[in-house]
């Protein structure tokens, strides 16, 4: 009876941590304000581990928890990859290219930076999209590139540090403390 009974707490807690999981990644992790994932309007060029090309329209991803119960795919709009003891989280509003080998991801960002990483154990990221004839799901996994091409957002600039920043509502560089203008 105890042994039953302590299977359902832990079937209790898990899916509350399932629907818990759910909420955050439906309001885009953390809070962040985006438009909905098929809305995207973000374009990917995706290049899989056999060499298929495919061009993929509202590219958004999803990810998957790997553990004692399989859990369902939950929309994201970020990537996650460890770079030593740091888990690293990236926005896919920032992400230009993706290039997978083996258990490495390299993240270059919209503003030419580039992260190097392990993939994250336990979690599978899919990106899923629209294709010419109908819905596109490719785990990360099969995946030898990803290129995304982002709509025309507005860029303001800092003068003193020559960065670029997308974010509308910066009126000041979190670098420097200078004035940030808007770029054409």
């Amino acid at each position: 009876m105890k042994k039953a009974m302590g299977i359902l707490v832990l079937a209790a807690v898990v899916l509350g941590l399932v629907a818990l999981e759910s909420t955050v990644g439906q309001e885009g992790d953390r809070g962040a304000k985006e438009e909905g994932p098929t809305g995207s309007g973000i374009k990917a060029f995706v290049v899989q581990t056999e060499g298929e090309k495919n061009e993929v329209e509202n590219a958004h991803f999803q990810k998957e928890q790997l553990g004692l119960l399989s859990l369902t795919k939950v929309p994201t709009h970020t990537y996650t990859l460890h770079r030593g003891k740091a888990v690293i989280t990236v926005p896919l509003r920032k992400i230009k290219k993706m290039i997978f080998t083996g258990d490495t991801v390299r993240v270059i960002g919209i503003a030419g930076k580039e992260l190097e990483g392990q993939v994250v154990k336990n979690t599978r990221y899919f990106l899923f999209g629209n294709v010419r004839f109908g819905e596109f799901e490719l785990d990360l996994h099969d995946a030898q590139s990803v290129e995304f091409v982002h709509p025309k957002a507005k860029q303001f600039l800092c003068r003193t540090c020559n960065r670029l920043y997308v974010n509308p509502e910066w009126r000041f560089c979190p670098y420097d403390g200078a004035r940030l203008i808007e770029v054409e």
